[in-house]
């Protein structure tokens, strides 16, 4: 027996594939694939995540219906109410809204229905994305192992396009997996608006303040709260974080009210923050707050062995099933991929809208002489 999910949410299909493993688990990116999966196997459950663009969820439901589908259904709305659509075929089906849906009891559901069980194992850091057995990579996991668990603040630093984020992401799952990351582009904390937004603000505080807002920081209590780019973010900000970083405290705009925020910090930047406090754009003492820990994410030029496996999971994601040829992949092995992996996904996403083969992939060098 198995596990059907059917979402186009890499996020929800990375945390089945933290608690269930293949072949017990099966994702699809499009009905057509799980309809397909359906006339040769019954599942113990389907899963149905209701954001799909070509299909409707009632759609979904007639369909599988008309196949006489016997197994449970989930299904997770995001904006649709959380109501019972209509179901003529009585399935057997129970809504999930997304934002408050609890994980352990899905998951515990799932393993009662299907007598299975939730992986024992730490949690495998290829399901998040960060894909290769290079020394490199090999290094990265046990690093991240290492932090995620551990009660100090994580500096994650690299090129653009090498998997900062999923780096984070990985570390606040493994922590809380029942609770959403709280990420927030330091870019964007420049202004009176970006503090108001971060600390929160009480009703009256400035003249368009017609309502309270709680704010970032306190949506990241009992979280994670990320700092993406944070060698953005700037010296007066850095001096309103200190007493937070310290003691978790804080006061929103308008308020003399002393709050707190209990959040495990994780902080990204596309270069060592060292060199910034050398020439005066960042404080020292908000440096020492955020780096307990520092994790470098290594560049593509320096794994390149590792683009075999990273071609085969990219397409996985996409459902493409014809193999890149021998004589593309050395190619692409043989640039220096400024861009990093972000840029590869890229040029393979390119590559498969072009292909003209319905075996195989090739990279045309002459299509793409601006890429490589």
């Amino acid at each position: 027996m198995s596990l059907f999910v059917l979402s186009l949410d890499w996020r929800t299909k990375e945390r089945f594939k933290l608690q269930f493993t293949q072949p017990y688990l099966q994702l699809f990116n499009i009905p057509a694939a799980l309809f397909e999966a359906l006339e040769s196997e019954i599942p113990d459950m389907i899963i149905i995540d209701s954001k799909e663009p070509k299909i409707s969820t009632s759609e979904i439901i007639h369909q599988l219906g008309e196949s006489e589908c016997p197994a449970p259904i989930i299904i997770l709305t995001r904006d649709e109410p959380v109501r019972n659509y209509r179901n003529p075929y009585n399935l057997d089906i129970t809504l999930m809204h997304k934002r408050t849906v609890n994980w352990e009891e899905v998951f515990k559901e799932i393993c009662r229905v299907g007598k299975t069980e939730l992986v024992k194992e730490s949690c495998p850091v290829w399901s998040s994305g960060l894909v290769g057995e290079s020394r490199p990579m090999v290094e990265l996991r046990n690093l991240l192992d290492f932090y995620a668990t551990k009660d100090c603040s994580v500096h994650i630093y690299g090129e653009t396009g090498t998997g900062k984020e999923l780096a984070a992401e990985y570390l606040h799952r493994r922590r809380y997996p029942q609770r959403h990351i709280i990420a927030v582009n330091c870019s964007l904390l420049n202004d009176a608006v970006g503090k108001s937004v971060f600390f929160g603000h009480s009703k009256g505080a400035f003249t368009d303040a017609t309502n309270e807002l709680i704010g970032l920081l306190c949506q990241a209590n009992n979280s994670t709260l990320f700092l993406d780019e944070v060698e953005n973010l700037p010296l007066v900000f850095q001096a309103h974080m200190l007493r937070l970083l310290e003691n978790g405290e804080y006061r929103r705009l308008g308020d003399t009210k002393l709050r707190s925020s209990d959040f495990r910090l994780l902080t990204a930047s596309n270069e060592k923050l060292i060199k910034l406090v050398t020439e005066g754009q960042m404080r020292k003492d908000f440096f020492y707050r955020i780096t307990d820990a520092q994790i470098h994410m290594p560049p593509l030029r320096e794994h390149i062995e590792d683009i075999p496996l990273l071609i085969q999971h990219f397409f996985s994601t996409l459902s493409e099933r014809r193999p890149v040829t021998d004589k593309s992949i050395k190619l692409l092995q043989s640039y220096h991929w400024p861009g990093n992996v972000r840029q590869l996904f890229s040029v393979l996403r390119r590559a498969s809208i072009l292909a003209k083969s319905n075996r195989w992939i090739e990279i045309d060098e002459k299509e793409f002489a601006e890429e490589l």
